[in-house]
């Protein structure tokens, strides 16, 4: 979504500003949780930055790169996820890593629209706070319809957005069960200590006669490209992953959407055609930002979809 702020401001490149843009854009979270408690919306951000360094002068094709000063924010976006005891990077670790560096026009347009950077830093302190005291009391009795990977059984059990009801009204399918055992291999493969929509993609992709994975295939995604492209954002893991890899809250909530679009569309049990079908409704994680890589349209992926549903 920064990538395409910085297009329709016909900028060559994404800054701090763009990124700000992109989290502005996002529906959930703690990001923009924050956000909207401090006043903060997409068209009051915009306006400022048109007024700071105004528009380019010629259209922009093609993807554009990070500046210094956005690379600088993802570097202390990392640190401040592992200050949190986190073994994830999100929404809310950008927005942290844009207070702290404080100089670029993120940090400029926040200022100027009257938010103090310091009280960003406590508001998200607070909100994740509290999310962690909710999942906390959610407790572990969760009756799940079915047998299910322990991935998805620790995802619901986490809360992931659904009540009890909802979560024994549908089963889930043995080959979407594999999808999470499929996704926990390559992120271990990789050393990666997380299993996010990323390594969901590729679970799916490795799954050669699954309905779903046939549907990418024939929009131009395969398994070894989606990794080239996942090695290209994130880079592979310094040291070995933990035994127990966790899903990060991104995917925990594909989990619980899954449920809800599950019952909404009738099915009686969770596909990987119908996790996938999510995962491209979600508007965020990086499994979209690499089918975007690959050139999936994914209005053509949504359609498909439904027919296999």
């Amino acid at each position: 979504m920064a990538q395409e702020e910085a297009q329709r401001l016909q900028h060559n490149y994404i800054g701090t500003e763009h990124l700000l843009l992109g989290l502005v854009r996002l529906e959930d979270g703690a990001a923009i949780t924050v956000l909207k408690r401090l006043g903060v919306d997409l068209e009051r951000v915009r306006h400022e930055i048109e007024i700071v360094i105004g528009r380019g002068d010629r259209i922009v094709l093609g993807e554009v790169g990070l500046t210094p000063r956005a690379k600088r924010v993802i570097e202390l976006a990392v640190d401040e996820a592992r200050r949190l005891g986190h073994h994830y990077i999100d929404a809310e670790h950008l927005l942290l890593g844009i207070v702290c560096e404080g100089e670029g026009i993120a940090a400029g347009v926040l200022t100027g629209l009257r938010v103090n950077l310091e009280k960003v830093r406590r508001e998200t302190e607070w909100v994740l706070n509290e999310e962690r005291k909710a999942e906390e009391g959610r407790g572990n009795n969760v009756a799940v319809l079915g047998e299910a990977s322990p991935y998805i059984v620790d995802a619901l059990a986490s809360g992931a957005g659904v009540v009890g009801s909802e979560v024994a009204a549908i089963s889930w399918g043995q080959a979407v069960n594999r999808v999470f055992d499929e996704a926990a291999e390559e992120a271990r493969h990789w050393q990666h200590d997380h299993i996010g929509t990323e390594h969901l993609l590729l679970g799916l992709l490795r799954i050669e006669e699954c309905p779903a994975t046939k549907v990418l295939q024939s929009l131009g995604a395969d398994l070894s490209r989606a990794r080239s492209v996942v090695i290209t954002l994130i880079g592979e893991g310094k040291s070995a992953s933990p035994p127990k890899i966790a899903l990060t809250p991104r995917a925990l909530e594909l989990v619980g959407q899954a449920v809800r679009e599950g019952i909404a569309l009738g099915r009686k049990e969770v596909t990987p055609e119908l996790l996938l079908l999510v995962l491209t409704r979600s508007g965020a994680g990086l499994a979209l930002s690499i089918l975007g890589s690959l050139g999936v349209d994914l209005k053509r992926l949504q359609g498909k979809l439904l027919q296999a549903l």
